[in-house]
């Protein structure tokens, strides 16, 4: 019986011991393996507590400064990602904006330069019908033109990236539009074109004058190129 006694006495001590060494070791490394597995997710959401076992404290504290240092470089990261992608995206936009600048400057310059050009050969030729210094006031009113063109596509490129402020004032769109027309009355004839303004007198807008007369230009531009069958363009407002 002695023997047997002394059998269970040490089996129930190896059993406590077993039990402590299994809550204060593999315990603690468990929860220390499951929070670096979520480390290696990138979650450094959890931290490792402190142990009274002296390795597994410095363990778990090493582990914290590593997850901390992680998670501060991870969030540095995405913040200059972030950064990086902006700068992308305004040179992009920077670059389609040049694009667009090239393309409107090519299209608005071609309609004073023909002008220009019109004008120029009617006085060269003889073939000018009327006052010469109808001819030269045309020309240079033209050129005025190209020069205020140019202006106006910067601040239009302003204007796509919302730096661009409307100059807004009342004017009388019959006039704005046959001052218009009358500039461009060389272009009609070379083309047999007619041109009708339907717009009353006394017919006001709140605009700004530049960007509308850049508008309004582009519109006739294009009548004038793809006018067929009645050769006629004709305007009015409602």
């Amino acid at each position: 019986w002695v023997i047997l006694a002394l059998t269970l006495f040490t089996f129930f001590i190896f059993v406590i011991a077993t039990f402590i060494y299994f809550k204060s070791f593999i315990i603690p490394l468990e929860k220390i393996n499951f929070i670096t597995k979520k480390i290696t997710q990138m979650d450094f959401s959890d931290r490792c507590p402190d142990y009274s076992i002296k390795e597994l404290s410095e363990l778990s504290r090493n582990i914290n400064a590593l997850s901390g240092s992680l998670g501060i470089t991870l969030e540095n990261l995405k913040n200059k990602n972030l950064q990086l992608q902006k700068e992308i995206e305004k040179e992009r936009n920077l670059t389609e904006a040049r694009k667009d600048f090239i393309a409107s400057a090519s299209h608005e310059l071609k309609t004073p330069i023909a002008i220009i050009q019109g004008y120029v050969e009617g006085l060269k030729y003889g073939t000018s019908t009327g006052d010469d210094d109808e001819y030269y006031d045309i020309i240079i009113d033209e050129t005025e033109k190209m020069n205020s063109l140019v202006l106006r596509l910067l601040e239009q490129t302003k204007y796509d990236f919302g730096g661009y402020k409307l100059n807004l004032s009342t004017f009388n769109i019959q006039e704005a539009v046959e001052k218009l027309i009358h500039s461009r009355i060389k272009i009609f004839e070379d083309n047999n074109i007619s041109f009708d303004c339907q717009i009353p007198e006394n017919f006001f807008t709140h605009s700004d004058e530049n960007i509308f007369n850049m508008v309004l230009g582009n519109y006739i531009s294009n009548a004038v190129a793809h006018c067929d069958f009645e050769k006629s363009i004709r305007i009015k407002c409602e």
